[in-house]
């Protein structure tokens, strides 16, 4: 097997693996071939050693964090204040701090004399680990000795395209290990390799002087059209320009390449106009119907009771409530506002009778009749919630379980009649944060923490219908960096945004100097920085 890697390729890459420009194979379709990302990388070598394990999602990783930091919190600990105001805020930037901490080499151990924050982390850890799934850093450390004690992984040879310095330690290590294991890794030369390190001529050519050697070239822009920057009162502008670009010739999109970032639903919709396929939006929301049976059903668990909450989850096109029965609902709460009203109480009624005489003319059994029209009452009686909380109190663990577990049925139940991706993806979420608040261990939940939870679960939340990528001529990438190849045009769309957040170290002097003693390396700011600015000059 032959891997093309890239610091960016997790998410693609152009050329892709079918494409027959590439350090290793002039070939087209060639099987045994791939372009990969780190993270990808890893899976395949997890794969191939034996040691591939259940995915382990982000919240729930929290939860366990958090219930490894209860079992170590005496009260004095650095983290005890914040964590008693908001323990999963405070559980999940721990994690982000120990994560990256192990990712940097540490062996979760730290001397005596070691400052308060990191011997208190060193406690936490302590109890996190039999709680804790492993994270990147701990996968990373598996790999690199089983490589050296079974290196047949099946890989001759990984071509990695930018120099090994560009690389944070840990992935040196693993390319070093590889090495030991007879994998050949070579490196490019410089960030541009084979073709790509062709100046081109014209203004383009200057542009890339002026950022290949760091300073101004001295030279005017001539304005040959090898460089354009078209600007746009508007993004609905620069859309529409950019789609009618595209429209004028499409005979010449097969070698245009287009850095699409997060992407842009008005640039989807005025390609769309001009008869051309969408390039597909990154963006997510937590408002789509099918998702929004979890959010309103945890929202209607507490006190006070709120009318309009209830219209929400009665008129929901993903109801948990049948149509047939919630109109009664939505009349009394048109009429008199409230529950637990006269009004309320004949809406019920109504519903049950409804529901007794679409039994009868089915013309089932007695014993089948009765239990279907228990099953339907206690339906209504979850859903339109019989019992709520105090917010601040908070909810009992296992209420709020309960709520997870009957939105995965119902959401189960209905993605598997209709097919609904979005149906399914909602169950997922439900289990997802049944499994978070299952491993949090807490006894109670206040309604801002789970409101945290929720905020995680759904961070990632479903995309809109209709919303994906269509195939087109052209070729499209997520980031500057997954440009490996040349193009005949590059095409920057909201090339302003990086997706990338550094922030400054948040380790004092002499807790680094602590950690460096304990062979901890930890990745300079500026060392993220060069990276970044190499990749974004590919294109």
């Amino acid at each position: 097997m032959d891997i093309i890697l890239g610091v960016d390729f997790d998410t693609g890459a152009y050329p892709d693996a079918l494409s027959s420009i590439d350090a290793l194979q002039a070939q087209d379709a060639v099987s045994g071939k791939a372009v990969l990302g780190p993270t990808g990388l890893l899976s395949v070598l997890e794969t191939r050693l034996g040691l591939k394990g259940p995915k382990m999602r982000p919240a729930v990783r929290v939860g366990q964090y958090l219930d490894s930091l209860r079992a170590a919190d005496d009260g004095r600990r650095f983290y005890s204040l914040s964590f008693a105001a908001d323990a999963w805020s405070t559980a999940r930037e721990l994690l982000t701090w120990r994560d990256k901490l192990v990712m940097s080499g540490w062996d979760k151990t730290i001397p005596a004399d070691a400052p308060r924050r990191l011997a208190d982390l060193a406690a936490v850890e302590a109890e996190a680990a039999n709680r804790l799934s492993p994270g990147l850093g701990e996968r990373l450390r598996a790999v690199c000795p089983r490589l050296q004690e079974s290196p047949g992984t099946g890989i001759d040879r990984v071509f990695i395209s930018e120099p090994e310095k560009y690389w944070p330690w840990p992935w040196q290590n693993l390319f070093f290990s590889m090495a030991a294991a007879r994998i050949d890794c070579t490196f490019a030369e410089c960030v541009f390799s084979g073709a790509q390190a062709v100046r081109a001529a014209g203004d383009l050519g200057r542009l890339q002087g002026c950022l290949g050697n760091a300073r101004k070239s001295g030279q005017s822009i001539a304005g040959d059209g090898s460089l354009m920057l078209v600007v746009g009162q508007t993004e609905a502008d620069a859309a529409e320009a950019l789609a009618e670009w595209l429209a004028a010739d499409k005979a010449s999109n097969s070698g245009v390449v287009l850095v699409k970032s997060m992407g842009s639903r008005l640039l989807d919709e005025s390609l769309h106009r001009m008869g051309l396929p969408r390039l597909g939006t990154d963006s997510r929301s937590r408002w789509r119907a099918a998702l929004q049976v979890l959010l309103l059903a945890i929202e209607n668990a507490w006190r006070p009771v709120n009318p309009h909450l209830l219209l929400e989850i009665l008129t929901l096109p993903y109801s948990p409530v049948p149509r047939r029965a919630g109109w009664y609902f939505v009349q009394a709460l048109k009429d008199r506002p409230g529950i637990g009203g006269t009004s309320w109480h004949e809406a019920r009624a109504q519903a049950v009778a409804h529901e007794q005489e679409r039994l009868e003319k089915e013309a089932l059994s007695p014993q089948r009749a009765a239990k279907k029209r228990k099953a339907f009452e206690e339906n209504l009686d979850f859903w339109l919630g019989l019992e709520r909380f105090d917010p601040d109190e908070g909810m009992p663990a296992q209420a709020a379980l309960k709520i997870c577990a009957r939105v995965a049925r119902l959401v189960t139940v209905k993605g598997g009649h209709e097919g609904d991706p979005l149906l399914l993806q909602a169950m997922e979420q439900a289990m997802e944060l049944e499994a978070a608040v299952k491993a949090s261990n807490l006894e109670r939940i206040t309604r801002a923490q789970l409101n945290r939870m929720v905020d995680e679960v759904f961070q990632f939340s479903g995309a809109a219908p209709g919303s994906g990528a269509e195939a087109a001529t052209w070729h499209t990438v997520k980031t500057p960096g997954q440009v490996r190849g040349p193009a005949d045009t590059v095409i920057w769309w909201g090339f302003v945004d990086s997706p990338d957040r550094h922030t400054p170290h948040i380790w004092t002097r002499s807790e680094q100097k602590a950690l460096a003693a304990a062979g901890v390396r930890m990745e300079e700011p500026r060392e993220k920085r060069r990276r970044e600015a190499i990749l974004w000059q590919r294109p």
